[in-house]
């Protein structure tokens, strides 16, 4: 079993504000991921305010985007970023949120679906940055990627030292 790598600050801009926006909405993700499931169509609406023309950079944006996998009519990319005119024109966001009634395997199933997914774009995207980004709040979820080199973590704690566990954010960009 090999941990992903920790990473006290990320300088990744995408890895930053997903973790600003933890940090600031901390309580509400603790009570969202409570739900029966959900809870991740919550944070993709949020993140896609938050990621949209006020991410400070010229782009577009596109929730639940199709065509980005071969062979692989109807699905969809949770986030499709663009940025004409930069040497990496596309990003590619597929997020995975562990909710408490999710057990560990189950979750790094779906994640490790995510890593696989992201490394098979069609060969018009292959030049874009493609992330598997997870949040979860078990540590045991940061384990099992002994095959997935360049897999990180990032560890975003409680407003205070008696206040709430830390949530976890996992990632990998290919």
């Amino acid at each position: 079993m090999v941990d992903a790598t920790d990473v006290s600050n990320p300088n990744d801009p995408l890895i930053t504000a997903i973790s600003n926006w933890i940090a600031a909405k901390y309580s509400c993700v603790q009570e969202a991921k409570k739900s029966r499931g959900g809870w991740e169509v919550w944070a993709q609406l949020e993140l896609l305010f938050l990621l949209g023309p006020g991410f400070g950079q010229q782009h577009t944006l596109v929730r639940e985007q199709d065509g980005i996998w071969p062979g692989a009519p109807g699905q969809r990319i949770d986030f499709w970023f663009t940025f004409p005119g930069q040497p990496i024109v596309n990003w590619g966001v597929e997020l995975k949120c562990r909710s408490t009634r999710e057990t560990h395997n189950n979750f790094l199933n779906r994640f490790l679906l995510d890593f696989q997914k992201c490394m098979q774009v069609l060969p018009q995207n292959t030049t874009a940055a493609m992330y598997a980004i997870g949040i979860t709040n078990d540590p045991a979820d940061w384990g099992d990627y002994a095959q997935w080199p360049n897999t990180y973590r990032h560890t975003i704690p409680g407003p205070s030292k008696n206040a709430g566990s830390p949530i976890f954010l996992i990632w990998r960009r290919v």
